[in-house]
């Protein structure tokens, strides 16, 4: 039966009620696909390992019919279909030279001991297989232990997988060179696909410095006003944002002897005539145009029409000749990401992926829990510009604590300390004079408020006046004649692959055993270190291969630092900025935590403008169709100035993902802080739901429309926000969404229409305006509003067969 109401404007017709609904429970994301690890069954019979869920089987042949004993994946079984996509007859797995002799898969001589599980936080499952080399025909091989780790997941086609190197008891061996080339292939398959004579592949890379927002732009054309900047404003425009860029390559490649190298980090095959295709994945750092960080490459070729032959082969860095490898310190090649997936386009190998790198890629949940923080650099950096002074004086406790209020109204998660807490860097402790009392105070309105604490730390830097400077000099990066390198903010800076990295680690738990719980890295720049006292080389290193080494190492030492931390305590998120160059944009970071994005140079603080929310919003443009937004955060003023009137607009941007607020809120009434914690308030409602979404957009950044849809049809929840670069009238039309599970929309006007789909009339009334709709779930309820011309203020499901709904204008609803 259909209702229509005539209501006025905030008084719904229907009695309200007072229950509410529990915006804690709403903020529990339904991370994991599948049941439960449970799922996922691992069994050894009759010779052969299968790791299994309801969608692949894998297997590995244990071949013990000769006495070169060899153990090699021989299946990646589509349940459904029955097909192989492995060549099973190949034993191609990993090749890798030792103590002089290239140790490959394919020649045998390895015995089988047996493998562990362990249950994974998102639902997946870890399996270690235990591999042992044998003596006969191969002494080198004899003294080698390999253990491969694998893990799988419910419901869904991916692996993630590594290799780990160690001696047998206490043999020596070392990693050495072939011919003066570094010789490290993992993984290494050869997939059965479709007899194809040209295949397609997609290559896509993350980290392009200032890279073009429009793909084949020339410069050359026409006077580009873009080139006449210079300095600090060099990055001020939105075509290159002075930021990282992704880019898509398409390439082609024949049967035959041909071979290709792609950096990726990520490659798409598609296999046309079956619908099927397969994605590739390594996880490190990987910056393009910067030939000292060309690590790793995925090498592909197509021996014949029906195999396709893909590896992840390591470059120079990756070890150097004669590095020993003892049990305390194994070698572990970089994990790999491969799945299978249905469809005929390269986006439906990107959504793929987007789906992995959200459930799967990090074994802890909390980085991909949505999150609103407030940072203080933002106040920080204004009042610097305003009042003349340190950026950093700026924190004293009682300023702090009055901010804190203001963010409170924000609707805020995290409250993020930014530089000047501490003493000194390098000796992270609260600076006495501004904060007399440590944390304290903070830390106990914080409780009190239910909002979470974060730091910010410049994790390489040190002051030279420092205690730990003049106790650690050995920490230090140095060059190829043996001094101290300066880096950003003109200090010294410590090498990871030294004790430093055991020390911060240390200092991390430390804050973590004081409540904080979310971390802000700064400063992680790339420098190559020739010091030979630290762990990627000795005297006896050539200093070249040692400088090498530390930068392949760099951010698998930053990763493994933040892992052993997030191990500690799984409820910890650390954002890894990425705001300048030399910093190590690629997979490896996200499998513990998040990016930080902030275009410094393309943005002005204290700009409450449209530019700067452009500026950020490219972030979620470019880079969500690969990567979800929940783990892009970037923080934007939530200020409403009388000259821009900008607060929505912004706002919505922070919606998109980047989840962050920053700048004086105190010069916000406390009605504008009231206006945006009603709005985040209302998203929050979403947000698990958005964060899970990989979303649909249209145009791109100051588009007429630009509009990003994150909803999902099932559970017929998400959000809908859209920009205009021009005063613009759009009727947009959502996907179908399951019509049952349908309550209403909020924000915007809307009508649900017989196909499940949701028209919504986007009105921008002037340039640079925005619009938003949340759409709620009913979560089963019966009843819904199927119309409403005008925009709802709040719903509410207040009983079992009762709901309430205020107006924000007058209106007419369709209550069914």
């Amino acid at each position: 039966m259909i209702i229509v109401y005539a209501a006025g404007n905030k008084r719904p017709r229907t009695k309200p009620l007072s229950a509410v609904v529990a915006t804690a429970l709403l903020l529990l994301p339904m991370l994991v696909k599948g049941a439960s690890n449970a799922e996922l069954k691992v069994t050894f019979e009759n010779g052969i390992l299968s790791l299994q869920n309801n969608q692949v089987e894998r297997l590995f042949r244990y071949d013990t019919s000769s006495a070169h004993h060899a153990f090699y994946p021989t299946g990646w079984i589509d349940r459904k279909t029955g097909v192989n996509h492995l060549d099973a007859e190949s034993r191609a797995w990993f090749e890798i030279c030792i103590n002089g002799e290239l140790i490959r898969s394919e020649d045998g001589g390895w015995d089988y001991k047996g493998f562990k599980e362990r249950p994974l936080e998102n639902g997946g499952k870890e399996v270690v297989i235990q591999l042992v080399g044998q003596a006969s025909g191969s002494e080198v091989r004899g003294l080698v232990e390999i253990y491969y780790y694998c893990q799988f997941f419910p419901g869904s086609t991916w692996m993630r997988e590594c290799l780990e190197i160690l001696p047998e008891g206490d043999q020596k061996i070392f990693l050495t060179k072939d011919s003066g080339e570094i010789r490290m292939s993992f993984p290494r398959y050869q997939y059965a696909l479709g007899n194809m004579e040209v295949m397609r592949i997609e290559e896509v890379r993350l980290a392009e410095w200032l890279g073009e927002v429009l793909p084949d732009i020339d410069w050359r054309m026409r006077p580009d006003d873009r080139l006449q900047l210079s300095g600090g404003k060099s990055g001020r425009n939105l075509s290159q944002n002075h930021m990282y860029h992704p880019r898509r390559i398409m390439r082609e490649i024949s049967s035959g002897n041909q071979s290709l190298e792609m950096k990726g980090p990520i490659i798409i095959a598609m296999e046309e005539d079956t619908r099927k295709g397969l994605v590739m994945a390594y996880e490190h750092g990987s910056p393009d145009g910067d030939l000292s960080q060309d690590y790793l490459v995925l090498q592909i070729s197509k021996p014949s029409q029906s195999i396709l032959s893909c590896e992840v082969r390591a470059m120079d860095g990756a070890y150097y000749d004669g590095e020993e490898i003892t049990s305390q310190k194994p070698y572990r090649t970089v994990w790999t990401d491969i799945g299978i997936f249905a469809g005929d386009t390269f986006d439906d190998g990107e959504a793929s992926f987007w789906d992995f790198i959200y459930h799967y890629q990090s074994e802890h949940l909390a980085p991909r829990r949505p999150t609103f923080y407030y940072n203080t650099w933002g106040l920080q950096r204004d009042d610097q510009q305003d009042k003349q002074v340190r950026p950093q004086e700026v924190l004293t406790e009682e300023r702090i604590l009055e901010e804190i209020e203001y963010a409170a109204q924000l609707g805020i998660d995290v409250f993020v300390v930014d530089d000047g807490w501490q003493t000194c860097f390098g000796e992270w402790q609260p600076d006495a004079g501004r904060l007399p009392n440590g944390f304290k105070r903070i830390k106990t309105r914080l409780d009190e408020l239910g909002i979470r604490m974060g730091l910010w730390f410049a994790a390489e830097g040190i002051d030279p006046g420092s205690e730990l400077y003049e106790q650690h000099p050995e920490w230090l990066v140095r060059d190829a004649a043996g001094n101290e390198v300066i880096g950003r903010w003109n200090k010294p800076i410590w090498c990871f692959s030294s004790g430093y990295r055991d020390y911060f680690i240390d200092l991390c738990k430390y804050w973590i055993d004081q409540g904080i719980t979310y971390f802000k890295w700064d400063g992680l720049d790339k420098h190559l270190c020739y010091d030979p006292n630290h762990w990627h080389g000795d005297a006896a290193t050539d200093p070249e291969e040692r400088a090498l080494r530390s930068g392949y190492d760099f951010i698998l030492a930053v990763t493994a630092a933040a892992k052993e931390i997030t191990d500690y305590d799984p409820s910890v998120v650390i954002v890894y900025d990425m705001t300048e160059e030399l910093r190590n944009v690629g997979l490896a970071f996200l499998s513990e935590s998040r990016y930080f994005w902030i275009n410094n140079g393309a943005t002005w603080y204290g700009d409450f403008s449209y530019y700067r929310a452009k500026s950020i919003r490219s972030v979620a443009n470019r880079y969500n169709q690969i990567i979800p937004t929940v783990l892009q955060t970037s923080a934007n003023y939530p200020h409403q100035s009388d000259l821009f009137g900008a607060q929505r607009y912004n706002v919505n941007t922070t919606l998109l993902g980047g989840g962050g607020f920053w700048g004086d809120l105190s010069e916000m009434s406390n009605e504008d802080r009231d206006r945006v914690g009603e709005v985040v308030h209302l998203f929050k409602q979403v947000a698990p739901t958005v964060a899970a979404t990989r979303p649909t957009i249209i145009g791109a950044v100051g588009s007429t429309p630009e509009i990003y849809n994150f909803i999902n049809p099932e559970k017929a929840e998400g959000s809908v926000i859209a920009f205009s670069g021009s005063a613009h009238r759009e009727d947009y039309i959502t996907q179908s969404v399951k019509k049952e599970n349908f309550f209403c929309v909020l924000r915007n006007a809307f009508q649900l229409q017989a196909d499940g789909s949701i028209r919504l009339p986007f009105l921008f009334p002037q340039p640079d305006a925005t619009c938003e709709a949340f759409l709620l779930s009913s979560g089963g309820f019966p009843g819904r509003i199927t119309s409403s011309s005008c925009w709802l203020r709040q719903a509410k499901i207040t009983g079992e067969s009762t709901f309430s709904f205020i107006n924000g204008a007058p209106g007419e609803q369709e209550i069914f």
